[in-house]
């Protein structure tokens, strides 16, 4: 048999399929006239673009540390008033990441975003390992 004797083969013996299924169908939907309503066509989905899509807007506090101003997203006034509260002492990462809703992850984004913010007023963030985290201001 050649490749497109096998084809043909193929493709009658799925047509036959598929008339037997036709025809069942057919059977099914003559039962089922009196019983069930039609289904109700649902709306078609609204399309967003991309002016739809705003971001939140950034509420931004001021908070002095050093003598100087900082200006501070909401999210990284809750951290720093966080070691401000703890007055020098260490702050437990799981507090730290129950701002966070339990992710480490996102304490670790917002000291990422607040390094170069706290080093231009003489202040970091110190690991202590093991325990959490510390504010350190360096006066001047």
């Amino acid at each position: 048999m050649t490749p497109t004797e096998k084809l043909n083969a193929e493709i009658s013996l799925q047509k036959a399929r598929l008339a037997g299924l036709e025809q069942a169908l057919a059977i099914i939907s003559d039962d089922d006239d009196d019983e069930a309503p039609a289904p109700k066509q649902l709306p078609a989905p609204k399309k967003s673009s991309k002016k739809d899509k705003q971001p939140p807007e950034s509420v931004e506090e001021t908070i002095e540390i050093n003598g100087t101003d900082l200006v501070l997203t909401a999210k990284e006034t809750e951290v720093i008033k966080m070691f401000i509260d703890a007055e020098g002492e260490v702050v437990k990462a799981t507090d730290l990441a129950n701002l966070f809703n339990g992710r480490i992850q996102g304490f670790y984004n917002a000291a990422t975003e607040l390094k170069p913010k706290l080093s231009a007023v003489g202040a970091a963030f110190e690991n202590v390992r093991g325990q959490g985290y510390r504010l350190v201001v360096v006066e001047g």
